[in-house]
């Protein structure tokens, strides 16, 4: 073989050298960023249900918050006692204050709405849960 060809010969077989050795790289490369994504996953997982474990407990007590706030009565800020509900728009409010409230104005507090006394009625529904919140107090 003359020089010419080996030196064409070792080329190509440095040329294959360079490719194998990209490839594996390329592989390996690969390989590595799935493993990560693998495992940032299963991190992204664990603590996602990290978060929400730790939020159901808050979120339950927001919600209790809210349900109390819900509870009082728009025109006095306090916990109903007695629920009376205005048929004429449907707001519920504490019967004290709305009784009050009618002698001043003859509207609803909340929108406004011509209302009076002969409008209101018992509001039982909201009256149990008054009184089941009560007891737990």
């Amino acid at each position: 073989m003359n020089k010419p060809q080996q030196q064409k010969q070792g080329t190509n077989q440095n040329s294959s050298a360079w490719l194998y050795a990209l490839g594996g790289l390329a592989i390996g490369v690969i390989g590595t960023i799935f493993g990560m994504k693998a495992v940032a996953s299963n991190e992204q997982s664990q603590i996602q249900s990290q978060i929400q474990s730790k939020q159901q407990p808050s979120q339950i007590t927001n919600d209790g918050e809210q349900l109390i706030e819900s509870l009082c009565c728009p025109i006095s800020g306090e916990l109903i006692v007695d629920a009376a509900q205005l048929s004429t728009c449907g707001h519920t409010f504490d019967k004290g204050p709305l009784l009050q409230w009618l002698k001043k104005s003859q509207e609803c507090p909340q929108c406004r709405k011509q209302t009076n006394e002969s409008n209101i009625i018992k509001n039982y529904a909201l009256q149990q849960v008054i009184d089941q919140q009560r007891a737990k107090q």
